[in-house]
């Protein structure tokens, strides 16, 4: 079955919901539906599911059974009506529109994360040690995680976080927060996991800090799909961490996050095959930190 043909059909469940969005005052013929969909009230949305619905024969049944098939329109509340899915707008779209995912991602960041983080409270000192650790070793993608049960390499999370408190605490960013606050019980390691799992910070950073899933792994998600690093989300995450600085202050973050890496990344990463620790990954951080 030719593409072509697939598009043409979608476009008959497409155009009837978009018709009914621009009814609505949420957009125009020529932009996505899915900012539509996201800023309209739920009921708002039902009523106009309903006006959008069209019969199966509007296409030829084997293009009418393939859409359906693929979960590109889905049932209706009317008899033997149907409405086209998210799936399906984000096939057209990404195929007649040339959407891309990081449209996508660069929307929510700006309308739902961005506005969200803007009313959050500051970090916690070790929400702070946390995510400045994981971003001077570029922990950017599920592969270059943050593995909190991996007794290997402890040693070396623990030499990391400990040397990111004592710069935190030499800069001002952190006050209160001490070495004991950090190191178990008669021990002189880390208790790097109970940090990470008492903080909150998934919910705190709306998600730019996650879970790989897999067990005791986590990530900062300020890359796309193909692993480049988006410069929206890279900013946001490190102006949460590091509000409000000069451009000498940006430049020494930078700068002992850079020495940081030089110094551990051999050790923690290598067993990894694709990490941000080229010569041109360090420019384009820079570049983003301290241009954008």
């Amino acid at each position: 079955m030719e593409e072509q043909e697939i598009l043409s059909a979608i476009n008959e469940f497409y155009i009837a919901f978009k018709i009914n969005i621009i009814d609505q005052k949420k957009g125009n013929l020529k932009d996505s539906c899915i900012p539509s969909i996201v800023k309209i009230e739920l009921n708002k949305l039902n009523p106009l599911l309903y006006k959008s619905a069209k019969p199966s024969y509007i296409v030829k049944k084997e293009l009418f059974d393939y859409l359906l098939s693929k979960g590109y329109i889905l049932e209706s509340e009317i008899p033997e009506k149907y409405i086209i899915s998210v799936k399906g707008i984000w096939f057209y779209e990404n195929k007649k529109l040339g959407l891309s995912e990081e449209y996508i991602y660069d929307y929510l960041t700006e309308e739902k994360f961005k506005k969200s983080f803007s009313v959050l409270k500051g970090l916690s000192e070790k929400q702070k040690l946390i995510l400045c650790s994981m971003f001077a070793m570029r922990c950017f993608s599920k592969e270059c995680s943050i593995n909190i049960l991996q007794r290997k390499k402890q040693p070396y999370w623990d030499e990391i976080f400990l040397k990111c408190l004592d710069f935190l605490q030499s800069e001002g960013y952190t006050k209160s927060l001490k070495h004991k606050d950090i190191i178990r019980k008669e021990s002189t390691k880390t208790n790097i996991a109970k940090l990470v799992l008492d903080t909150n910070l998934p919910k705190i950073t709306q998600l730019l800090f996650r879970h790989s899933g897999k067990q005791g792994m986590f990530f900062l998600d300020v890359t796309d799909s193909e692993r480049r690093i988006n410069k929206k989300r890279l900013l946001l995450l490190f102006e949460k961490i590091f509000p409000n600085l000069s451009l000498n202050q940006k430049k020494d973050i930078l700068k002992f996050s850079k020495n940081i890496l030089m110094e551990y990344y051999t050790k923690i990463f290598d067993d990894v095959k694709f990490t941000y620790t080229q010569p041109e990954d360090s420019l384009l951080i820079e570049e983003i930190i301290i241009f954008e």
